[in-house]
């Protein structure tokens, strides 16, 4: 007997996260995980100061997991997202993996680089891709 797969996109239509809904998920989980960061070097430390190298890595570290955990988790969304109603799929609207949701965090960082251009793509995508969910094959949809 064969599995039948069913495509989301037939029940409902395709209603892809705006601009400004993405930018105020991402102020939301950026407050989140500053916060997160702060309360982790006030444990692990006397003060916030240390080398510059290792704050740095601890604080993507922290972003990237939480991150990667949430996008692939079985509500799609960081924080952020889930509080603006928006959720990161596959091509075929299926949830990710953690390999793939970890991919398109670092794939981010090309978008930051670029001068933001990799943000801005969205704007003319048909699909309202950002350039790291073109690379990582993802779509943010509204719920």
């Amino acid at each position: 007997m064969q599995e039948e797969v069913i495509n989301i996109f037939e029940e409902s239509p395709i209603v892809y996260a705006t601009f400004w809904e993405r930018f105020a998920a991402t102020l939301i989980d950026s407050l989140i995980v500053g916060a997160l960061f702060a309360v982790l070097a006030f444990l692990m430390t006397d003060s916030f100061v240390e080398p510059a190298m290792i704050t740095s890595l601890l604080r993507v570290a922290i972003a990237a997991t939480y991150a990667a955990v949430l996008n692939s988790s079985t509500k799609q969304g960081t924080y952020g997202k889930q509080a603006m109603n928006i959720k990161v799929t596959d091509t075929n609207g299926e949830r990710i993996s953690l390999l793939n949701a970890i991919g398109r965090f670092f794939a981010a960082y090309l978008s930051m680089l670029i001068l933001l251009i990799g943000y801005l793509m969205m704007l003319w995508s048909d699909k309202k891709q950002c350039l790291h969910d073109m690379i990582a094959n993802t779509l943010v949809l509204k719920y």
